[in-house]
């Protein structure tokens, strides 16, 4: 009688204790996809930042050839005032 009593409280706390472990891998498995998907957005975001940036670069790279396309038009128009004057 006392043995099965016995038996009876080891099976209560092994139960107890695996629903336990469930429950912690439960939560273990909810970090992990929120952990992915936390980098995951956040290299989404890394990637939109460097293609704005790149962009802007590619911009202003654009914008300088223009100036600098339309200093030289000036340059040689100012050049060619001074040649027709002299």
């Amino acid at each position: 009688m006392e043995g099965d009593r016995m038996k009876s409280k080891i099976h209560v706390i092994l139960s107890k204790h695996h629903e336990k472990i469930d429950d912690v891998k439960i939560c273990q498995d909810a970090m992990i996809k929120n952990k992915d998907q936390t980098f995951k957005q956040l290299e989404d975001f890394f990637d939109y930042v460097k293609k704005r940036v790149e962009k802007r670069c590619d911009d202003l790279k654009e914008e300088y050839k223009k100036i600098e396309a339309r200093e030289k038009r000036r340059l040689r128009s100012r050049q060619m005032k001074l040649e027709r004057e002299a």
